[in-house]
This record gives structure tokens, sequence and C-alpha cells, in this order.
């Protein structure tokens, strides 16, 4: 929308839209605009393809998008007041014309073949939801003065690689490329240059040599496909990948579930929210790590990202108390990895079905229980114990690790089981001793 609420439409004609990819934006100006040139060379039909940029009002040169002109049809959508991140992708879902909505950060650069690999997963009627490879990359389109020391070393380190663009940033900075070889020099002349200075260009784009400049960004999602498949079969969290850096959705799903909750503010959450209710209504998460994503680096505040992070998170247990959601606390906390995570909620439900835990009860996460147990209140299971079928474990008896109780057995109250014990046997004391075989 512009100033008094008008929408600007920009690009050709648009006879069937296939795919909307929704770019949301504050303030990242001329991120946005290297985002663009990335799309315009996508192998996908452009007559079947629109891009929506919401402006969430933005005070940089954002604005000046709404003149950009595209090989697809582009909408330039302002809003003059700050809709946050849901608000911002929820304006861009109701202005969306394809049947497919694929969301990416509007500081985003991606291969050609990007929409083409998101849409050749939608050949069914499925309902699933598509990420691209979270293993991203990092790449310094721009030598910002506001980089962090850490940014400033993997752009030093990207130059030294790259001659030419070594040379390139010298003559951007106004200085002898002898003068960035070292670090503390490199830094200094940074700092110095007070504005951004593009280190990329359009043809470097549109050529895919950009890539120069690029450098694999660490993930915490790492191994979690490589165990449980791309379709992430097995795995109670697969709602974690739905993160709109790059991921895409139906359109129609929104109609079903809802928008973005607008109640996030800041940064987090508001799109593991919305995966959570696409996973709670049957909605199949693929990743699909062709798909790759290139995030130009900028300056930012990491203190207050992680604050609005765990205030967000806060706020989504409170919104959905239950196991899969309050569990990744214990990620945030670094007492738990993701795939540890999923054993325990995979226990959890296997013991809600078929056993019965009573109050205080203490069992290691590495117990193996069959089906059909009962264990009493304030029992406590050690490491690596095995509970076979319909065994009964009485009130605050203990289980040494490593002991196997047998099928059908029993377990006195109070008795600590030191050595296995056999099928269908009852056993009481400190330590457990048999005292009768169990009736028929």
């Amino acid at each position: 929308f512009d100033g008094v609420g008008r929408r600007i439409v920009r690009g050709g004609m648009l006879l069937s839209a296939k795919v909307s990819i929704i770019l949301i934006s504050y303030n990242k100006y001329p991120l946005n605009l290297f985002t663009l040139y990335s799309l315009e060379k996508q192998t996908f039909d452009p007559g079947k393809m629109e891009v929506i940029l919401v402006d969430d009002n933005s005070t940089d040169r954002t604005n000046s998008l709404k003149r950009y002109k595209a090989p697809f049809r582009f909408k330039y959508l302002y809003s003059p007041e700050n809709l946050d991140r849901a608000g911002a992708k929820n304006l861009g879902i109701r202005e969306a014309e394809g049947e497919i909505v694929i969301f990416l950060d509007a500081e985003v650069l991606v291969a050609p073949d990007f929409v083409a690999n998101h849409l050749r997963h939608y050949s069914t009627g499925e309902e699933i939801a598509v990420s691209g490879n979270l293993s991203h990359f990092s790449i310094f389109s721009f030598l910002y003065p506001g980089f962090a020391r850490k940014q400033l070393r993997l752009l030093h380190s990207c130059l030294q690689r790259e001659p030419s663009l070594m040379e390139r940033a010298a003559q951007l900075l106004g200085v002898p490329s002898a003068e960035l070889r070292f670090f503390d020099k490199f830094r200094q002349h940074v700092i110095k240059s007070r504005q951004p200075v593009a280190l990329l260009t359009r043809e470097d784009i549109a050529g895919g040599q950009f890539k120069q400049l690029s450098v694999p960004a660490w993930h915490f999602f790492s191994g979690i496909t490589q165990k449980y498949g791309p379709d992430l079969s097995g795995f109670y969290l697969s709602w974690i990948f739905f993160i709109t850096r790059n991921v895409s959705v139906r359109k129609r799903i929104f109609s079903a579930i809802g928008l973005f909750n607008e109640a996030f503010k800041g940064w987090g959450s508001e799109d593991w929210e919305f995966g959570y209710r696409l996973y709670k209504n049957g909605v199949k998460f693929i990743e699909d790590r062709e798909i790759v994503s290139y995030h130009q680096e900028h300056p930012f505040s990491m203190s207050h990202r992680v604050s609005d992070k765990m205030r967000n998170y806060t706020k989504f247990m409170a919104l959905h108390p239950e196991i899969e959601v309050c569990a990744v606390a214990l990620n945030f906390l670094r007492k738990r990895r993701f795939i540890q995570i999923n054993r325990i909620i995979a226990d959890y439900y296997r013991l809600n079905d078929f056993v019965t835990v009573r109050l205080k009860s203490l069992i290691s996460h590495d117990v193996t229980v069959e089906d059909y147990v009962f264990i009493g209140p304030s029992a406590s299971i050690a490491g690596e114990s095995v509970l076979r079928k319909r065994c009964f474990i009485g009130q605050g008896a203990v289980v040494m690790p490593g002991r196997v109780v047998g099928e059908e057995s029993v377990v006195g109250a109070g008795a600590v089981v030191t050595k296995d014990v056999p099928p269908r046997t009852v056993v009481i004391g400190i330590p457990a001793r048999p005292m009768r075989a169990v009736e028929a």
C-alpha cells in the first residue's frame, strides 16, 4: 500500500498465479533489492509467478522499490504502521494469488532452480510444508562498518580466497589491496568507511559469482534429516523446520487453520507456532536439501534477539502447553539436543498409551519399558533397565542400572532390584529376593 492505503502493483499480466513469493522487510535496503535480482533468473515460468514485498514501515530507501521493474509480477505493499513479523506476513498472504505460497527472507539470495525445486513437491494433493535446506550459507554482499568482529573475520577469509574480490574491496575502500592483507588493518579501513559498500553487482548475482563470498553457516538442525529422512518420519518436532526464511505451503491451508498469530512481537516463534498448528492438523513436513539459500550478512543485536526469542517462546508454551512444545525448552537450556528430545516425547506417548506411571516416579530416559507395565508412586528405575510386558513395580521400589524385570513379574513395595528378576516371579526385600511364582 502507498501512503494513502492504495495497493501498488508492478509487472506484467498474470493469467494464472501458480506461486506467490512473500518477502517482508523492515529497513533492509539494498539487501532486499539483491534478493529481487536473484529471483529474476528463475527457471520457473515468470508468467506464473508473483513476488510480494511487504514494506513494514521502513525508514530507509525500501520505498524506492515501488518503481522496481521485474520479469515477473511484482507487488510492493507499504504499511504506514509497523505490523511486526506476523502481521507483515499476514498482509502478504491476503494479497497472494498463487496456489503455492513461498516465504523467503527479504535478505536471502537463491539459485535459479529455487522456485522449481519447491514446486516439484506439490504434484499430488497431499498437504505438505516444504522447507529448504536449513544448513544455509552466509554471504557478504555488502561491507558494513557495523559488522561484528566475527562477521568481519569471516568476510576477510572469503576475500583472501578470492584475490579479484580483495582487489575490488580495496578499490571500493580507496586503499591499496596490500593494506587489507592483515585482518586488523582491514577492520580499521572498514570502520573508517562509515557507509555500507556493495561488494557484489547485479551481474554477479545473475551469473552466480556471488557464491564466492559465501561460507557455510552452522545450524542446530544438523543430523536430524540424516536420522529421520527428508520427510522427517517419526520426528515429533518436524514443525521446527517451518522457518519462514525458506519454506512453502499451499495457500488453502490458511483458510483451514488461520494466519500467523500477531500476538508475537519481535524476533522468533511466530513461524514455529504456525508450523505447530500445521503439525497438529496432520500436515507432513519435508526438508529439501537441494533448495539452498544464501543469507546476506548484516549487523544485528544478538542480545535483543535472544530476549525476543525467550519471551516469544514463553508465549508459545502458554498457547500450546503440550509435550512437544514444552520439551523444546530443554534445547534452549542446552540440556538436550533435538534428537534426544524426540526420544523423550516418543517415550511419553508410549507410556501414556500402554503404561501406567504413578506420581513422583523417576525413570531414566534410556530405560526400556514394554507394554502394559505398572510403575507405582515414588518408584525409581535406573538407566539401561528393561521392564518386560505386564510387570508390576510397587510403591517406592528401586530397579538398579541394567537390571531386567521379567514379563508379568511383581516387584514388591520398597524392594531394591540388584539382580535380574525371572518372568512371572514375585520379589521383595532389600536386596530383592524371589518370594513365590505369580499365580496364573
